[in-house]
């Protein structure tokens, strides 16, 4: 969208990649204990759908022709911090679904996540043909989809009661 829909230069394309990417650095480890002290399924569920929002919201803006650079920037910041805390309960959930062969489910969520970014990145480079606001609506019903796949997952086991005194 910034380089497409915005025409800015290559600067602004890594400014906003980075926007996506900093929340990682800063709320990974807040995601990964969240993860650890609720259930994970119904915390995965919830960010499907704050997860398919952001998408939706741009192609509103866009749609309506209220696109901007700034607002480029906010969806990154959100959108990377609710993968922040979605990451780290999707991999919670994998010993419970891994069924003793966690290091085979390691490496298949590795390749379907690789496989996904790289679908999406040839979807984006048909903006210029179909446009960014079904592209977006697309990603976003692509995340409810997963909402849908998670819902069908049995709820973990709940942790045993552990103290944290650090914490």
């Amino acid at each position: 969208l910034v380089a497409v829909v915005l025409h800015m230069d290559a600067f602004a394309v890594g400014v906003a990649q980075m926007a996506i990417m900093v929340p990682a650095l800063l709320f990974l480890p807040l995601g990964g204990l969240v993860a650890d002290r609720g259930n994970p399924r119904r915390l995965l569920l919830r960010y499907h759908v704050f997860y398919a929002l952001p998408p939706l919201a741009l192609a509103l803006m866009l749609w309506g022709g209220g696109l901007s650079y700034p607002l480029l920037i906010v969806y990154g910041l959100v959108a990377g911090s609710i993968a922040a805390f979605a990451v780290p309960t999707r991999d919670a959930l994998l010993p419970v679904l891994a069924r003793g062969n966690l290091p085979r489910a390691v490496a298949l969520v590795t390749a379907l996540q690789s496989t996904g970014q790289l679908v999406g990145m040839a979807c984006a480079s048909t903006a210029d043909r179909f446009g960014a606001v079904p592209l977006l609506v697309l990603q976003a019903a692509l995340v409810l989809a997963g909402f849908v796949a998670v819902w069908r997952l049995p709820d973990p086991p709940p942790h045993p009661p552990v103290e944290h005194p650090s914490f």
